[in-house]
């Protein structure tokens, strides 16, 4: 029997597949993965039944007994209260820094020794750098995104400035962000573009990913920091592929076509010897900081081939590589299931729009995309494999 109370589970969605469920939470813009007991617990309570009713139901449908079914329903509540708590405290971090970024006190830009446009997704970006900023550099890694007349549908101005004792983005007066060293703008204005363009592009999700296109075939490789996705990229430029997104990249709306973010591969000061061997001129590039401490330099056009930033291209393979030095190099298929749960990982929803079609849709698309996990040892030996699955 349905109940009129209000329920936990009222801005909760449960999209259901074989072995593996995604939980939507609306009000959070969260997706969780369950196994089919715990969907099944989220269902019934999302259709209002109590807790003990769940239990019943869950007890009738799997053969549980009763006292096992209520300690099933029981975990579930309470693991669903933690991931509640868990999305809680990142929304309020998030809104942390972005209250610091905003709320300072508004600044007066002088005049500008320098101004260049780069467009990137749906914005055009005018970048004004204030005298005294070293604006070359910025200029030289985010050349191939350099245009005066880019056609998007919306434009930022930003002032590249001094700011204390170091520097910082700022947009109306207001700081995006701020870095102590010079070495670190780079970063800075590339990460500030990023987030932006976030904002005003029309899309449905970020993923945590690089992604690389050959032969209308496109490979997103989702995975945390540490992966190998950089060097992985760089090597598959190497050889024929063009760059979709060596960090991040957004899923279209609709049609959840992949929209490039290329700008350019951050190759780690410590990366394997055969990107070296491989891009003759990386080395002799200036080393630059990260505000994670990493010390990287900058792989772009001419070096690479980049997407055009108003490319919307079909992902045809989805690609976790994994780094395992001395260990072998081995392409595994896995089921959709298991690449749901670790796209998740790398998965944020944008713009609040994302509603019960849109799920299903993800759930679909994953489901009739071939996906597999990449042992990495040799990069070569990993080119190798990747070429031939999308000869």
């Amino acid at each position: 029997m349905k109940h009129n109370r209000p329920s936990a589970f009222d801005d909760v969605s449960v999209h259901m597949t074989a072995d593996v469920a995604l939980l939507y939470d609306r009000s959070r813009r969260a997706l969780f993965a369950a196994n089919p007991n715990a969907a099944t617990i989220c269902h019934g309570l999302e259709q209002r039944l109590s807790p003990a009713e769940v239990a019943e139901a869950l007890s009738e449908e799997f053969g549980l007994p009763p006292r096992e079914a209520r300690r099933h329903v029981a975990a579930t509540l309470r693991q669903w209260r933690q991931w509640c708590q868990e999305a809680d405290r990142r929304d309020a971090r998030a809104a942390d820094v972005q209250a610091y970024a905003l709320c300072v006190l508004p600044i007066a830009p002088g005049a500008a020794a320098a101004t260049r446009i780069f467009g990137l997704l749906d914005t055009r970006f005018v970048v004004r750098f204030a005298d005294g900023i070293v604006h070359e550099d910025v200029c030289r890694v985010l050349a191939h995104l350099e245009t005066g007349a880019y056609a998007a549908g919306h434009e930022r101005l930003f002032d590249v400035i001094r700011f204390g004792n170091g520097y910082a983005v700022a947009e109306a007066g207001k700081v995006h962000h701020v870095c102590g060293r010079a070495d670190e703008v780079v970063a800075m204005v590339k990460a500030t573009m990023a987030e932006c363009a976030f904002d005003d592009a029309d899309a449905l999700a970020a993923i945590h990913a690089a992604a690389v296109e050959r032969n209308g075939h496109c490979v997103l490789m989702p995975g945390r920091s540490g992966a190998g996705k950089s060097c992985l990229s760089a090597a598959l430029c190497g050889s024929g592929f063009s760059l979709m997104g060596d960090d991040t990249v957004l899923l279209g709306t609709g049609d959840l076509a992949l929209r490039p973010l290329p700008l350019g591969i951050s190759i780690k000061d410590t990366a394997p010897p055969a990107i070296f061997h491989m891009f003759a001129s990386l080395a002799q590039q200036p080393l630059f900081s990260r505000p994670d401490g990493k010390r990287i330099r900058y792989l772009t056009p001419p070096d690479i081939v980049a997407a055009p930033v108003d490319h919307h291209c079909p992902v045809t393979r989805i690609v976790f590589p994994r780094y395992m030095p001395g260990g072998g190099t081995e392409l595994i298929p896995i089921p959709a299931s298991q690449c749901l749960e670790r796209l998740l990982a790398c998965f944020a929803p944008l713009g609040g729009s994302m509603d019960r079609r849109d799920v299903d849709a993800l759930v679909s698309w994953v489901a009739s995309t071939p996906s597999y996990v990449l042992h990495v040892s040799s990069l070569a030996e990993a080119v190798r494999i990747l070429h031939r699955l999308t000869d």
